[in-house]
């Protein structure tokens, strides 16, 4: 009866799995979004961080086999467009910041403190919120052009 236990858990594996014996995985899908699905996006009122906006994104997305989008490829892209900028600290870390392009869309700064003292927090207001879903193609055309994850 034993045996017949263990044969019954590696089957309900193999049907959990799609057929796939063991711990390997199907590759990840590109990343991708419907118009149904962006449309569903909430829009937050208060300013919120980009990672919270890619977190949003990523929770209307019904397939499970597919990349992530994260807070990197937003900003990058809003980098290529001129809406962020790179500036060097003292301390020769970077930090990402908003032009006076990305001001006038709705991204701001402010300052904040944590467990390890004071930092600056990028925010997108509604109206940055909804730039980035109206992009959302072109985000999605750089992130695979870049073949990233």
């Amino acid at each position: 009866s034993r045996c017949l236990f263990y044969v019954s858990d590696v089957l309900r594996q193999v049907i959990e799995k799609g057929g796939v014996v063991g711990a390997k995985s199907k590759k990840k899908e590109a990343f991708s979004i419907t118009f149904d699905e962006i449309g569903k996006f909430q829009f937050s009122d208060t300013p919120i961080p980009v990672s919270k906006i890619a977190e949003l994104i990523n929770s209307l997305v019904s397939n499970e086999n597919m990349k992530k989008l994260t807070h990197k490829h937003i900003t990058d892209w809003l980098i290529s467009i001129e809406m962020l900028q790179i500036n060097t600290k003292p301390d020769g870390k970077t930090t990402k910041r908003p032009t006076v392009h990305g001001n006038e869309i709705g991204i701001t700064t402010e300052e904040r403190t944590g467990m390890n003292g004071n930092y600056t927090v990028v925010l997108y207001n509604r109206q940055a919120q909804q730039f980035i879903v109206d992009n959302i193609d072109a985000i999605i055309s750089m992130m695979n052009r870049k073949g990233e994850k």
